[in-house]
């Protein structure tokens, strides 16, 4: 009966967020399609080109393959920095939202650590 109780509940109060999940850009590039909607924290090469922002893997040398990223909802100081720190790239630990755009994945960053770069 408490069971029923408890689960009759949850579903009344609905069921807690998704918490955010670390993971590496690797990881983060082959299973994008399955974490649409979920935040994620990643470690990353944040590089701007023009007015694009695209992630690659700090661990690979002239990664080709990066994410792009939306930073639209980052504070402005953040977006300040990157505007003017990161034209060659800095690496620094973001999170954000995966989405999709046309079958392609993108962040959309809520927080860029500027700390870490």
């Amino acid at each position: 009966m408490r069971l029923h109780l408890f689960l009759a509940a949850a579903l009344f109060l609905g069921t807690p967020a998704l918490a955010q999940q670390s993971m590496s850009m690797t990881d983060l590039k082959i299973d994008a399609a399955s974490l649409e909607g979920q935040e994620v924290k990643v470690r990353a090469v944040v590089m701007t080109m023009g007015s694009s922002v695209v992630l690659t893997d700090p661990n690979i040398d002239f990664d080709t393959s990066g994410i792009t990223a939306n930073v639209d909802r980052l504070p402005r100081e953040q977006r300040r920095y990157i505007v003017e720190e990161c034209s060659l790239g800095c690496v620094m630990t973001v999170s954000g939202f995966v989405s999709t755009v046309f079958g392609v994945p993108m962040l959309d960053l809520t927080n860029a650590d500027t700390r870490t770069s």
